[in-house]
């Protein structure tokens, strides 16, 4: 199976770390932690235009999502760096019992539908606004 793992972990957050670590070990791909992104302050990002966020969406990111968005983005880079699959977790991330995580993924490498994103969380609709 040709996927590439990266989960995305805070260095503030040890135990998360420490948990995805023994998690990721007991399966055989390439997997590595990715260091969190750190925002104090959400003017400090060139590229965020708060405006434009609310006008959009009707509210602002707070600057830990902006750090999340941030890590996600330096994992989207390597993967259309080396273009290879690549699935993107987070230091929280749990399985549902019964998941096997190597057979989805080996069922995703196996696609040949051209794909750029195959989302494996958080696919109801956010009702914020």
């Amino acid at each position: 199976m040709d996927i590439t793992v990266r989960y995305i972990g805070l260095d503030s957050e040890p135990d998360r770390n420490r948990e995805m670590n023994e998690w990721l070990q007991r399966f055989d791909f390439d997997w590595a932690r990715v260091p969190g992104v750190n925002v104090s302050n959400a003017l400090d990002i060139r590229n965020y235009d708060s405006e434009k966020r609310r006008r959009r969406f009707g509210y602002d990111l707070l600057p830990q999502e902006i750090g999340c968005f941030l890590a996600h983005r330096n994992c989207w880079r390597e993967c259309a760096d080396d273009n290879r699959l690549m699935l993107i977790l987070e230091s929280d991330a749990k399985a549902n019992n019964g998941v096997d995580l190597p057979l989805i993924l080996e069922h995703i490498s196996q696609v040949h539908t051209k794909f750029d994103l195959v989302r494996m969380q958080a696919t109801f609709p956010r009702n914020e606004v």
